[in-house]
């Protein structure tokens, strides 16, 4: 009977075992997989993670750039340095105030200067400065994007010298963009100039290599003595590129004499 009993016990035991030796046998490879799908994910989360990190660098340098931008003083920007030369000087008269019919047009852009303001507040101030903005509406007649850029803009002065557009001036300024086919942007343009400089002229350097340019000053100063005289007109803006067509001046203003004090009378030149 005892044999019976060890023999039966030993082969349910082999049973047992036969059973369950799959199961035995396939747990570490069920771990193994678990483990691999474990590490896949760690992975993609670290990745997620770095990708995060370096969006968010990227945004804490840029606020950096900003704030170095509002805080650092505006400078002048020459773009003649003497080291290239002696500048051309140009005869100036007074600032024009009314540029009426003074558009020009090249390369299917058309230009129109429509005031300056001088004495603009900059942001941040600069040291030993004066802004000097022109606003202008510029035209794209073309059938494709017109890209502008600042260095586009430049404001020779009266010495000769020649200056570049900063940022920060007189609002709603025109920026790096671009003017669809067939529209029009609007706004001012804002120059750092040493202060006591004379703004002469205006330009707009188009990027076929046209230009459309604009004098800001009469070539005289539109008063004598003894005898009173008008303003003169605006003078007409000139073009250069395909197809390019100045614009014509502006009608002078009409002369209003002053009282004489103890000499001769200089009358007070008023634009119309």
């Amino acid at each position: 009977m005892g044999g019976r009993r060890s023999i039966r016990i030993g082969f349910g035991a082999g049973l047992m075992t036969i059973l369950l030796m799959p199961v035995l046998i396939g747990w570490p490879t069920a771990g193994r997989a678990n483990a691999i799908q474990g590490d896949a994910a760690a992975t993609a989360t670290r990745g997620a993670e770095t990708a995060a990190l370096a969006a968010l660098r990227t945004e804490v340098a840029d606020l950096r750039t900003r704030v170095a931008a509002l805080t650092t003083p505006v400078s002048v920007i020459l773009l003649d340095p003497l080291a290239t030369g002696t500048p051309t000087p140009i005869a100036c008269g007074q600032l024009v105030t009314n540029f009426n019919g003074g558009a020009a047009t090249a390369d299917d852009v058309t230009l129109d200067v429509l005031q300056t303001r001088s004495n603009v507040p900059l942001t941040p101030p600069g040291a030993d400065v004066e802004a000097f903005a022109v606003e202008v509406s510029i035209t794209n007649a073309s059938d494709a994007p017109l890209p502008i850029s600042m260095p586009d803009f430049r404001l020779t002065a009266c010495d000769g010298r020649i200056y570049g557009a900063v940022r920060g001036g007189a609002a709603p300024a025109i920026v790096d963009d671009e003017v669809v086919a067939g529209d029009q942007t609007r706004g001012w343009i804002t120059f750092a100039l040493p202060r006591g400089a004379q703004p002469a002229r205006f330009d707009y350097h188009l990027p076929s290599g046209g230009r459309l340019g604009q004098r800001l000053t009469t070539e005289d100063g539109g008063v004598s003595g003894g005898v009173t005289q008008g303003c003169a007109g605006a003078p007409g803006a000139d073009a250069v590129g395909a197809n390019a067509t100045g614009g014509d001046g502006a009608d002078g203003g009409d002369a209003v004499g002053g009282d004489a004090v103890g000499g001769d009378a200089s009358g007070a030149c008023q634009g119309s």
